[in-house]
């Protein structure tokens, strides 16, 4: 069974500049004050995973850049990677990008 060992965030919703959060141990709670970005955290890893923008709260994809909602984008891409990690295997790396409106 496998997990996740860590994961970067660059300019992703609340996350404004590059945050690299880990390593994680196999299980890892993810605790903190309301509006400490424990939601766009979990929306990050969806991200990254290829989930559809409907089930990341946003209305579009470039609405995930840090501050493009509220007009001010930090920047005109945003990034995710995560590393998973599984016992006798290599580690995987996922990663998935934002620039202007579309996603790579």
């Amino acid at each position: 069974m496998g997990f996740l060992k860590l994961i970067e965030i660059e300019n992703f919703k609340s996350y404004k500049g590059r945050q690299i959060i880990g390593p994680f141990q196999r299980f890892t709670a993810i605790i903190g004050p309301n509006g400490s970005g424990k939601s766009n955290l979990m929306d990050a890893i969806s991200f990254v995973l290829g989930e559809k923008t409907s089930n990341l709260r946003v209305k579009t994809l470039r609405d995930l850049i840090h501050g493009a909602p509220v007009g001010k984008p930090a920047a005109n891409r945003a990034f995710v990677s995560m590393v998973y990690s599984e016992e006798g295997a290599e580690d995987r790396t996922f990663a998935r990008v934002i620039v202007g409106g579309s996603s790579e």
